[in-house]
Order: structure tokens, then sequence, then C-alpha cells
């Protein structure tokens, strides 16, 4: 791979492989003492790598009647439910003032046929 200019002519070019990490490592790092950038480097693009796979929905489908958004992003399909979980909200708010109308209906029906 060329670097193209990328690297000021001032510099040394040193090995990934001969530079030593020298921060403190997160607890979730495989990696033990004594580790070198390019060990980082490595073990970070697992990770992503491995993050990646876990956030891709492109697979996913929905059943009939459901159509899932077209950019299936975790922020889109989060979004997606909460707006589903609201509408069914106010579909169920609505039928129980549905059928609370309904039962008054009936129960003045009954009441005007009793008399």
């Amino acid at each position: 791979m060329s670097c193209q200019g990328k690297i000021k002519k001032r510099c040394v070019v040193t090995p990934s492989s001969c530079v030593q990490y020298e921060l403190e490592l997160p607890e979730f790092s495989e990696l033990t003492d004594c580790v070198t950038i390019e060990e980082t480097t490595e073990e970070l693009y697992k990770f992503v790598g491995e993050i990646k796979n876990l956030l891709d929905f492109t697979d996913l489908e929905g059943c009939e009647g459901l159509t899932l958004p077209t950019t299936k992003t975790a922020l889109n399909l989060f979004q997606y439910l909460i707006d589903r979980d609201c509408a069914q909200k106010e579909l169920i708010a609505t039928m129980q003032t549905t059928i609370a109308t309904m039962q008054e209906q009936i129960t003045d029906l009954q009441n005007s046929n009793c008399n």
C-alpha cells in the first residue's frame, strides 16, 4: 500500500510492530503486557468487525403486512419499533373509547326497550 505523501518527509517511518503501546489497556482487551501498536490496531479492527457484523440488519425480514425501513440501521429499526408502539397505543385508546361508547349505547337501548 502506498502512502502517497501522507507521511511527512521529515518523519522517520517506524513499523507499527516496533512501536510499544505505552498507555493502559482497557479491560475488554485480550492483549497482555509489552504490546505494540500493531497488536492494538489488529485488536481494534477485530472488535470493529465484530460490532459491524452484529449491527448488520440487511437480511432482516418482516412478516406479512409489516414493512421494515429500507435502510436497516439500528437507529432506523429502533425508531420504527417506537413509532409502531406509539401507533398501537393510540389505536388501543381509540378502541377503548369506541367500546365505552358502544356500551353506553347498548345500555341506553336496553333502558329504552324496557320502558
